[in-house]
């Protein structure tokens, strides 16, 4: 859990342009943050909506851990292991918000679908999200310097959202894509930021682990083709923010 409050500064950024799309007509008075980590966006909707009951859920045991001990006190927040897709996660939410949780979503469109229905009338969505186009430098010095496809998720293009959320019979209020720069000091820091936000790989169907051999070429590749001499080592995230609102 410190490694990834450690990582997180792309993730800080993200929850504080997602709480700028909010809607400020009405406070929610029942809140659902979906794969809340370590509560970063659980504490700005805290500060925001002070009076609303806000549940958290996320599939890691550690992460709900950390949110349950920080917020020991409270009476209004709770948190539980729970999976959006699969698993009971209450009701009748006014806002159901979730920062980079989305790309773990097996089955978006059904998910999105299934929101919905747990939104109170004239409830809203409010998400943000990778999507195709990020981490582009790992993935061609991937293929590049390994001579295959970088292993992992399979981001989705905006546009399969956007979609998913007029099918379930959302009204879109707002969708922006933004282009965020995380700079690290090297390519060994860059591969562990990755390992430190959970997106490593060696879940994957097909996935071997590569020798520490390959891995230096591929720092190697990854250093020499984008490294910026006075900030260091970029990652680049592609993010969709999207506001949605279940009308009536």
């Amino acid at each position: 859990v410190a490694s990834y409050g450690e990582w997180s500064q792309p993730q800080e950024r993200i929850a504080e342009r997602l709480m700028q799309l909010l809607p400020g007509e009405i406070p929610p008075q029942r809140i659902l943050d979906i794969g809340c980590g370590t509560g970063l966006l659980t504490g700005k909707l805290q500060e925001a909506y002070p009076k609303a009951a806000l549940h958290g859920i996320d599939l890691a045991q550690g992460m709900v851990a950390a949110c349950k001990e920080k917020w020991v006190d409270s009476t209004n927040l709770s948190f539980t292991v729970a999976d959006a897709e699969s698993d009971p996660i209450g009701d009748n939410y006014n806002l159901i918000a979730s920062t980079c949780a989305f790309q773990w979503l097996i089955e978006p469109r059904a998910t999105i679908k299934h929101l919905y229905d747990l939104l109170a009338s004239d409830g809203w969505l409010v998400v943000g999200v990778p999507v195709q186009g990020s981490f582009a430098e790992l993935a061609e010095s991937y293929r590049s310097a390994l001579g295959s496809e970088l292993p992992g998720l399979e981001l989705h293009a905006p546009q399969v959202y956007l979609k998913n959320l007029a099918d379930a019979g959302f009204t879109i209020n707002n969708s922006e894509i933004e282009a965020l720069v995380q700079y690290y000091q090297d390519g060994w820091e860059m591969l562990r930021s990755f390992k430190g936000l959970g997106a490593t790989f060696h879940n994957y169907p097909g996935y071997s682990p590569r020798s520490r051999r390959e891995i230096r070429r591929l720092i190697k590749h990854y250093e020499a083709n984008y490294r910026d001499s006075s900030q260091g080592v970029p990652v680049t995230y592609r993010v969709l923010y999207f506001l949605a609102e279940k009308a009536g």
